[in-house]
């Protein structure tokens, strides 16, 4: 709600001397002298909201289910909704399976190396043997190069398992964020719209739970504006607001660096925030109050109306009273208001000094005494209704495109879990399937060709190891003589293993077989999901409900794009009246009216549960970060879900009572203000801008009618009443003009 400020300062700057001495007007306006305050003043209207508490997801997802409807109570730790994380969570377990995977390749290479040093070792004790040194060098060379070839291999499986490892907790934060749970107990008061998509922004809220027993004001300006800019900049030097009648200090609350450079980058400024101690003793969530941002106020000082003050450009007077006359008499003056100007010197109390007028006085009246009441204006469009909302939604999305082949309910009808809600046409058959089939069996064919080529290779090793050692026997048998050294090999031994390095690769190609085979299966599992095999999809209901928003239509050329909503499941108790109220903000917690037909005598009530504010930013907080969040939704109405509490939830009921009637709610609940009826206020052009207008009311003092001018609540439009916010008080006699009885 834009809230407009009637600053009074319009009143009577000081004015030049005219030629004469004493002014000519229509008619003798006298003020007297008095003691009150004199200030520079503006009045915004607060709302009384509680502290919100937001829950969103810090990137774009897809939502799964809202599991809370609007004024629910929660508890810490409750889950309030579920992320669609079925692609993060299936990524995370193929990235587990690829890290155990890089593990067992890790541990077999490491051991293969091992063999393969072995074997050169071998060697090497063979040349040396021989005395071959050119071959010893050899061996040298490529123990050397095996050795860096391990170095690599070890810097190259730890980047692959640190990359893995960010990759992997990445993907569990995204698995974790799938349950967004209560971070503080409250009741629910808004909700993500799931009626046109399922998909939400970052930083967009999806649940926001309120704490009724925080309380504290809001003005609907936010922190870019320049009644924050004057706060900071010390330009009000006093901000108090009226508690039922009182005048309490209030406070500014100020954000932190983090809060303000978080708002600064989103481009996007939460509003003004006003600090109050006690306030949930006085007020209720849902309540207005004025607030009172002041400038070198005085109080209780010797004053005159400013426009009674004039100066010849070097001395400051004013025209007193004197029996039938007036005289003029310089004075000295101080501080300077919207209305008042402060007396240093040249008057007295009680004293009668003139202003300038030439307002016609009332002829007829009655004397009014100003008492203070509680002002609750309503809305001025009779023609705006309300109609049926379901707050709390389970939204059925197809991931393929797709035409329906059959459609067994309709609009409004009552589901049970189980039902077979309609049948849909992948246009994709069998043939998708039999190719992945066809891929899986290709796989494990080059697998175990693979597996009996190095069964082949391992079984000749096993010959020429068990004919290697029948050699060796035969010539240790024999004997071996001092010259006969250099015959002596270790052949059987490398052969033994290059053995256990087959073995090992074995192994090794084992782990990515299975590795593969499981992601050639999670992707055809995936598919069968949305894929009968013959092309048909039958989508059951997963909950009881009433079925909404049925978007499919049982025509050959009609399709069903990818990521479409086809319809919703609804809970039956989660019905609430949506209104949408345009500028008019209604918080949560006030009531509403709905007139039954034509006799405005007869109506429901209800009570707002939850609003949607779409140009608010929230400051949220998440693991000690910062975060601006704001509410989905691409144009600025307000727009309130209400909980009737006098009318069953009977779907007939709502038909023919709520549905379509003319709707009522409070624009304000401001209590203990002045109110006086609307014919005795007066208004004129503003004289320091034409283009605004000022107020005024006929008070009686000492049975003299004088001019005072007044400041009013603008924003609400009212035939009877008007909210005086300054210039009266309780006790103040005024002219209530006379209605002629024809």
């Amino acid at each position: 709600m834009v809230l407009c400020l009637v600053l009074l300062n319009g009143c009577g700057a000081e004015q030049e001397i005219p030629e004469l001495i004493e002014p000519v007007v229509n008619n003798e306006s006298f003020r007297p002298v008095e003691y009150g305050s004199v200030s520079k003043m503006e009045i915004q209207i607060a709302d009384v909201v509680p502290e919100e508490y937001c829950h969103f997801a810090t990137k774009a997802a897809t939502l799964d289910e809202i599991c809370v409807d609007l004024g629910q109570y929660v508890e810490e730790g409750d889950m309030l909704a579920t992320i669609d994380v079925s692609d993060a969570r299936m990524e995370l377990t193929a990235k587990q399976k690829e890290l155990d995977l890089c593990k067992n390749n890790y541990s077999y290479q490491e051991k293969i190396y091992k063999e393969q040093i072995q074997i050169e070792k071998y060697k090497k004790a063979d040349f040396k043997n021989k005395k071959d040194k050119k071959s010893l060098n050899k061996c040298d060379t490529a123990l050397q190069v095996l050795e860096e070839n391990k170095h690599y291999g070890k810097l190259l499986y730890e980047h692959q398992m640190t990359m893995l490892e960010e990759e992997i907790t990445k993907l569990q934060e995204n698995v974790a964020e799938g349950t967004i749970r209560a971070t503080h107990s409250g009741y629910v008061t808004y909700v993500k719209n799931l009626e046109k998509t399922n998909s939400i922004s970052a930083y967009e809220n999806v649940v926001i739970v309120s704490d009724y027993e925080e309380l504290h004001l809001e003005l609907s300006e936010d922190i870019s504006s320049r009644f924050y800019t004057h706060y900071i900049g010390d330009v009000y030097n006093q901000i108090y607001a009226n508690v039922n009648g009182k005048q309490r200090e209030v406070e500014v609350y100020e954000y932190s660096n983090q809060e303000l450079v978080a708002m600064q980058s989103a481009g996007s400024f939460s509003r003004i925030r006003l600090e109050l101690d006690g306030l949930n003793a006085d007020v209720t969530v849902g309540d207005k109050m004025l607030v009172y941002f002041t400038n070198s106020n005085k109080e209780h000082v010797l004053r005159i109306g400013t426009d009674s003050l004039y100066s010849d450009g070097k001395n400051h007077f004013v025209y007193v009273k004197k029996g039938n006359s007036k005289e003029k008499r310089e004075i000295q003056i101080g501080h300077q208001g919207e209305v008042y100007v402060e007396i240093i010197d040249g008057l007295k109390e009680g004293e009668w000094v003139y202003y300038s007028s030439g307002s016609i006085m009332p002829e007829q009246y009655e004397m009014y005494t100003v008492e203070n009441s509680d002002y609750t204006p309503t809305n001025g469009d009779l023609n705006l209704k309300g109609s049926l909302a379901y707050t709390k939604m389970y939204p059925y999305t197809f991931e393929k495109d797709a035409v329906v082949k059959a459609i067994y309910f309709a609009n409004g009808d009552e589901v049970k879990k189980g039902d077979l809600i309609c049948v849909l046409d992948a246009k994709t058959g069998s043939a998708q399937l039999k190719e992945m089939k066809q891929n899986m069996s290709n796989l494990t064919q080059d697998y175990e060709s693979n597996m009996d080529s190095l069964d082949k290779q391992i079984k000749e090793l096993n010959k020429q190891i068990k004919n290697g050692k029948k050699k060796k026997n035969d010539k240790n048998e024999e004997g071996l003589t001092k010259d006969s050294k250099e015959q002596k090999t270790t052949l059987v031994e490398q052969l033994q293993c290059q053995k256990t390095i087959l073995q090992y690769e074995k192994k090794k190609m084992q782990a990515q077989y299975e590795y593969d085979y499981q992601m050639l299966q999670q992707e055809y599992e995936r598919m069968l999901e949305t894929n009968s095999g013959q092309g048909s999809l039958e989508i059951y209901a997963e909950q009881d409900g009433i079925l909404n928003n049925l978007n499919v239509y049982e025509d050959k050329e009609w399709k069903a794009e990818e990521g479409t909503i086809l319809f919703h499941i609804c809970d039956a108790d989660s019905k609430k009246l949506f209104v949408n109220t345009k500028t008019d903000y209604v918080g949560v917690g006030n009531q509403i009216s709905v007139k039954n037909g034509e006799d405005y005598n007869l109506y429901h009530t209800g009570i707002v549960v939850g609003n949607s504010v779409t140009e608010k930013a929230y400051v949220a907080m998440k693991e000690d970060k910062v975060y601006i969040t704001q509410n989905g939704g691409i144009d600025s109405d307000n727009k309130v879900y209400v909980s009737m509490q006098d009318i069953s939830m009977d779907e007939e009921n709502w038909r023919n009572e709520i549905v379509g009637n003319q709707v009522s709610y409070s624009l304000a609940n401001l209590r203990n203000v002045v109110v006086i009826p609307s014919t005795m206020l007066y208004e004129e052009v503003n004289r320091q801008n034409s283009e605004s207008k000022q107020y005024y009311v006929w008070k009686i003092v000492e049975d003299i009618l004088v001019k005072q001018y007044v400041q009013i609540e603008e924003n609400f439009d009212t035939s009877n009443q008007v909210c005086i916010l300054d210039g009266l008080e309780t006790g103040d006699i005024l002219a209530k003009p006379r209605v002629n009885e024809e």
